[in-house]
């Protein structure tokens, strides 16, 4: 018991504490005096309620509304009062729509996909460094007036002498130089329908079945000499007395040219003793359609057209299954093939199904060029 007195008795010794939050309440109550100075803006307020109030009316700020347009022409020289008008929600909401969208498009353009990059084939070089050589040379600033300038020229690109080549001199050399013959695709047309051997072939539509075309109305065959070579239907595998509905028929697309070489540039003194290589290439569609669906034949002829001192003849075999690879590539190389070159035959095959519609193997970038050595 004695000791609960004691506590007792420490309960009025804490009093003297709470002298503490007495001073603390004379600042709060001078701060509760302070509040009038500092609520003076908010004494404001009932004047902005009477501008919300006129706006029901429209008497005060119709009134405004001519000054503020003659205000905004002014554009050049913004008034005090402008600075002061407050945004209202309205502008607010179109300033930050704005905003947004101008953010949006800056990344939509920074993230948009960038369209994808075709590797070249690295086996051989493909049709559009032999078409583009040409384009390497420099353009003549001033033609010369004499054959013995041309020639000249003409010397001054190519090195001739320094290949030990006969340059004869009744030859036109004007003409010889403007007509590039080395490097140049001395085929016509070689790309008729305008294919893209750095792209997949288009895929053909099977709904509804594609349908037979002429050649001609498919792309620019000028130059071409174009003829169909039917394929006898193969009923060997079929027993006897049995019908079949569909039976797969074949044929073949044939394209050829004769190239005259002494009007492609190349005189017959450098064909004869230099012999420029005879490059050939082409590409064909990986169609799947049969084992062999492409054939390539050339033939170097001499002036009678008719005396062959080189030939090509080219019958790549292509696997079935799988996927198709896009384009084969077919490639050769006539070196030292001997004097009496004037012509060369270029022929190609493309074999087509009809099947249930009319499929077709593709060809495009067909090339052939002569080219100096070294």
């Amino acid at each position: 018991m004695p000791k609960m007195t004691d506590q007792k008795q420490d309960k009025p010794a804490v009093k003297p504490r709470m002298i503490i939050p007495e001073q603390e309440k004379s600042k709060e109550a001078a701060q509760v005096q302070e509040k009038p100075n500092v609520t003076v803006p908010k004494l404001e307020k009932p004047k902005a309620t009477s501008q919300e109030q006129e706006k029901s009316t429209g008497t005060t700020q119709e009134q405004e509304k001519p000054k503020m347009s003659s205000q905004e022409q002014e554009k050049s020289e913004p008034t005090a009062q402008e600075l002061e008008k407050p945004i209202t929600p309205v502008q607010e909401h179109d300033q930050l729509t704005m905003t947004v969208f101008e953010q949006e498009k800056h990344t939509e353009t920074s993230l948009r996909p960038k369209p994808p990059k075709f590797k070249k084939s690295t086996q051989e070089p493909q049709r559009n460094p032999v078409q583009n050589f040409i384009d390497l040379t420099p353009p003549v600033e001033k033609e010369p007036e004499t054959a013995q300038g041309w020639l000249e020229l003409f010397e001054k690109e190519w090195g001739l002498r320094g290949r030990a080549i006969i340059l004869p001199d009744n030859a036109n050399w004007k003409e010889i130089y403007k007509k590039k013959p080395f490097g140049r695709n001395l085929l016509k047309s070689p790309n008729p329908e305008g294919l893209s051997t750095t792209q997949p072939p288009p895929k053909e539509e099977f709904d509804p079945p594609p349908e037979k075309k002429p050649l001609e109305t498919l792309g620019d065959f000028s130059g071409w000499q174009i003829s169909t070579e039917d394929i006898p239907v193969d009923r060997s595998n079929v027993p006897p007395g049995v019908v079949v509905c569909y039976l797969p028929e074949y044929s073949w697309c044939v394209k050829e040219q004769l190239l005259d070489l002494s009007s492609e540039g190349l005189w017959p003194e450098l064909l004869d003793s230099y012999q420029p290589d005879i490059y050939v290439l082409d590409w064909y569609e990986d169609s799947k359609l049969h084992k062999y669906v492409y054939e390539l034949h050339v033939k170097l002829l001499a002036d009678d057209k008719k005396t062959i001192l080189a030939q090509l003849d080219l019958t790549p075999e292509n696997a079935m299954s799988g996927e198709p690879k896009g384009w084969n590539m077919v490639s050769h190389i006539f070196k030292s093939y001997g004097s009496g070159l004037r012509y060369i035959h270029f022929l190609h095959k493309s074999k087509d199904l009809s099947v249930l519609g009319f499929h077709r193997t593709r060809v495009a970038d067909s090339t052939l060029f002569a080219q100096l050595r070294g």
